[in-house]
């Protein structure tokens, strides 16, 4: 049913035979209100450029339509729906999607492989550090680094040399290299974790790796005066698939190597190295340790010392000889103890002498001088 009304008429009441819709066809710069019995509908407004509109109800009820005196508007019933056509072919796939990628090995993450959108890679698992190499040369994947100072740091990066257990200012190693890097440019170091895709072939599973001497890593713990760092354990033993885990990047060891014969003397420091050299094997018998005096401590025969006072035939002393409450005397049966100045020198008794007392007179002797029981003091003299 289409109903047009023309400027004469302001109104027209429609009323739909089913639940459905009608269209009105108006100018698109005038406004138009649709009304039911009940409530407003729908005011189709000026804003509204499309010239025809669909207006639905929710059952089959009359719809007032008002509009300006001066316009023709036309009202059309939408008729039943028609049977459903015939489905057309189907188009073309469009293109995939973004997914995971593929690849990959047991136990590997999917990490981001750059800031760029959807750039993924399969990784191993660990913590991991964006360094850039100054060495001035190429570094292989498994060296491992240490971290230096950089005049001009940018961003997050470390800035990496290879370690070396000979020198103390290139250790410990801060990193292992995951890949290898040329000379100034960037990429991954792994600070703990697994490690894959390096040359083990000199080692066994289970094998405990250092940094090694001249730099690298090795199996023989470092000895002398190199610094010593247990990097991690070595898991498959190959030739370009070897793997391993890193946990000791980062340290050095607490005490360090330690020279033969040398030894760690208590200082403000902890620990201060000895400036001289104690001997690595005993010796014999009633030897002795002497040094040099140039850092050099040996065991050698006792030599201008005593080890039995009864062994020197010449003794003097170095001062006042203090015998406290002890006594001089002789051990030899009647043996005599001679005072003898040098020259015209004489013995100075320096206070009060005691004699002792007998009560048989000895036997008169030249030179002799004792006292009696009566404290009669008696002097030897010759017969001539």
């Amino acid at each position: 049913m289409a109903l047009t009304f023309d400027g004469d008429t302001t109104q027209v009441t429609i009323t739909p035979e089913r639940k459905s819709s009608i269209v009105v066809t108006k100018p698109s710069d005038i406004s138009i209100d649709v009304t039911t019995a009940d409530a407003l509908v729908k005011t189709i407004t000026q804003s509204l450029v499309k010239n025809t509109v669909n207006v639905s109800v929710p059952s089959p009820t009359s719809m007032t339509v008002t509009k300006p005196s001066d316009i023709t508007v036309e009202v059309l019933e939408k008729g039943s729906r028609g049977p459903q056509g015939i489905q057309g072919e189907q188009g073309p796939s469009g293109a995939d999607g973004r997914g995971v990628v593929e690849g990959g090995d047991k136990y590997q993450v999917l990490s981001k492989a750059s800031d760029t959108d959807y750039d993924t890679a399969w990784v191993d698992m660990a913590v991991t550090q964006t360094v850039k190499n100054v060495s001035g040369g190429v570094l292989q994947k498994g060296t491992p680094v240490h971290a230096v100072t950089e005049a001009s740091p940018q961003g997050q990066l470390a800035y990496v040399i290879a370690a070396r257990a000979d020198t103390p200012s290139s250790m410990p190693a801060t990193f292992v290299l995951n890949e290898d890097l040329a000379d100034e440019s960037e990429g991954q170091a792994i600070v703990t974790g697994y490690i894959s895709g390096v040359d083990t072939s000199a080692f066994a599973a289970g094998d405990v790796v250092y940094v090694g001497e001249t730099g690298g890593y090795t199996n023989v713990k470092p000895t002398g005066n190199n610094l010593i760092q247990n990097l991690g354990v070595v898991i498959k033993s190959h030739v370009s698939s070897g793997s391993g885990m890193i946990y000791g990047s980062g340290r050095s060891n607490d005490v360090p190597n330690l020279a033969e014969g040398k030894f760690f003397i208590g200082s403000s420091t902890n620990t201060l190295q000895s400036i001289y050299t104690l001997p690595t094997s005993d010796g014999t018998d009633g030897q002795v340790l002497t040094t040099d005096g140039s850092g050099s401590v040996t065991f050698r025969d006792a030599s201008g010392g005593l080890s039995d006072v009864v062994d020197d035939s010449s003794p003097q002393l170095g001062g006042d000889l203090d015998v406290q409450t002890s006594s001089l005397f002789t051990s030899t049966t009647n043996g005599n103890i001679t005072l003898t100045p040098n020259g015209t020198g004489y013995i100075n008794l320096d206070g009060t002498i005691k004699f002792r007392r007998f009560s048989t007179p000895p036997t008169a002797f030249e030179g002799g001088m004792y006292a009696d029981d009566q404290d009669n003091l008696f002097f030897g003299v010759s017969d001539s």
